[in-house]
């Protein structure tokens, strides 16, 4: 008797065996959950479902869904690359997450991997590591996958990442036509938020604008107003009423262009421009944060000048230091340019900073925030006593007016330069976070010998302090945090971590 090799059947194969044994049709099968030919492919191993579409086969099939995992060693290592390409991703290192995703898409469909997360997550990584062409062609392949698995939501979301790219390119009419398809399916979707629908109305209101289809942009921004009068934060009612003054400018309305800005600008107060923990953050800022880098500079730029020239100076300084925080935030997220015709975004930041440093040098109330913020633009170049001046200057600022949150953030950005200056962490990925303690904390004081005490007396820290920071309650300072890790001969990353504040 001669022995016969056993191959397991794939995935597809195994479909398409169950499928017959239940006397189901391809098309019976698709029924509510995809395409037909999304069946066929996936019997031939070519299509790639979904989990939810694959879920929905198993239940119908009536056999768990453990059963289509043909190779469970196979699946649990492009889990496991799948969550190293999210974890790089988060950590904005775009070119380490491309490698993990690339690989993922050129292995055998794995059920437990949402298919089209994948290729959207792809797309995105193209497009935040400068390559929109690449990017373009992979959401096409995530809309693409998307329709055949009737996953409506993704199709929303990958048509409004089209409409910016193409916005970015200054084709405007092809990314108001991406945007009007996202609004058109919104619709159809069980849950919808009004701010969904309104944010896509005004994306599509910036393309009429930028068009000079004025009028379109009008009725646009209109009807979006009436959509979120009953918004109880009011920040997006407060960005519509800007734009509309900015169009009826356009149009020459002068009368109805000053009251929507006198309207903009007394809401925009009433709501608040200082932030507990963030600083200055305007109404206009909170809705560019829907956009992508180059809509939301480009956007909080010409706003600024608009209201320069409508004698709104301490509002457009405002404006320029939410500019300068989107260029620092775009240097982070986004490659700098390196042809001629554009400058870094550093750079550009800087510039934002002069420009609100020349509208606010009067108020005592905003100067301070205007010298954070230059201040962690002078650690990107770095300029560290530059940087330590400005940050200095701000926690004066601050300790003067009685912020005592910002008096605290300042001085912890201070103890990280100084620590830089003898050459000891990253300032540029340190400053403006919180050092706070892991619960691995405790453990690890316990397991090297120390009580509270014993350690309070090792790194000359007192106790009460201790016990505070490994509750949660307080957070250290960089230099107490280098004192706890020498005395208890642990790297930085076992016992603390990072955090925005």
């Amino acid at each position: 008797m001669s022995c016969q090799t056993v191959v397991p059947l794939t995935l597809g194969q195994r479909i398409q065996v169950l499928r017959k044994q239940k006397g189901f049709t391809q098309a019976q099968l698709a029924q509510g959950l995809c395409d037909p030919l999304m069946i066929e492919q996936t019997e031939t191993d070519i299509g790639r479902p979904s989990f939810t579409v694959l879920n929905g086969i198993a239940e119908r099939l009536e056999v768990p869904f453990d059963s289509f995992m043909v190779d469970s060693q196979h699946n649990k290592e492009c889990v496991k690359l799948f969550h190293q390409g999210m974890k790089h991703q988060q950590d904005r290192d775009y070119l380490s997450a491309l490698e993990c995703f690339e690989e993922l898409v050129k292995r055998p469909f794995i059920g437990s991997i949402p298919k089209n997360d994948l290729l959207v997550n792809l797309a995105v990584c193209y497009l935040c590591s400068g390559q929109p062409m690449e990017a373009t062609d992979w959401f096409y392949t995530a809309l693409e996958s998307a329709y055949a698995t009737q996953d409506l939501e993704t199709v929303v979301a990958v048509y409004k990442f089209l409409g910016h790219i193409e916005f970015q390119e200054q084709r405007f009419e092809h990314a108001r036509r991406h945007f009007d398809r996202a609004l058109a399916l919104c619709g159809r979707l069980p849950e919808v938020a009004e701010y969904e629908t309104t944010t896509l109305l005004i994306l599509i209101g910036l393309c009429h604008f930028y068009m000079e289809n004025s009028k379109d942009a009008m009725q646009i921004y209109r009807h979006a107003e009436d959509i979120c009068q009953s918004d109880p934060e009011r920040t997006t009612l407060c960005f519509l009423q800007l734009m509309l003054s900015r169009v009826y400018a356009k149009m020459s309305k002068s009368w109805e262009a000053q009251l929507y800005l006198e309207k903009s600008v007394t809401l925009l107060h009433e709501i608040g421009v200082i932030d507990d923990e963030r600083g200055i953050r305007t109404a206009w800022a909170n809705f560019l944060d829907t956009c992508s880098a180059p809509i939301a500079n480009a956007c909080l730029r010409s706003i600024a000048e608009f209201l320069d020239q409508n004698g709104y100076q301490v509002e457009a300084g405002l404006c320029y230091v939410e500019l300068a925080n989107s260029y620092l935030i775009s240097d982070q997220v986004f490659p700098p340019f390196h042809n001629s015709e554009h400058r870094g975004h550093v750079e550009l930041a800087m510039d934002a900073c002069r420009e609100a440093e020349l509208r606010l040098a009067e108020s005592v109330l905003y100067l301070p925030f205007v010298q954070e913020i230059r201040g962690r633009v002078l650690v990107t170049f770095p300029d560290l006593d530059q940087a330590a001046m400005a940050i200095r200057k701000a926690a004066d600022g601050f300790k003067q007016q009685k912020l005592s949150k910002h008096w605290e953030r300042m001085m912890n950005a201070l103890s990280t330069i100084y620590c830089a200056q003898e050459g000891n962490g990253d300032t540029q990925e340190s400053i403006g976070l919180t050092i706070r303690a892991k619960p691995e904390l405790v453990n690890v004081r316990v397991l090297a010998g120390f009580s509270q005490r014993d350690l309070a007396r090792k790194t000359g820290l007192s106790s009460p302090f201790l016990s505070q920071l490994e509750k949660g309650i307080r957070n250290a300072g960089p230099h107490s945090a280098k004192k706890i890790c020498d005395t208890l001969e642990v790297d930085f990353e076992d016992v603390f971590e990072l955090v925005k504040p």
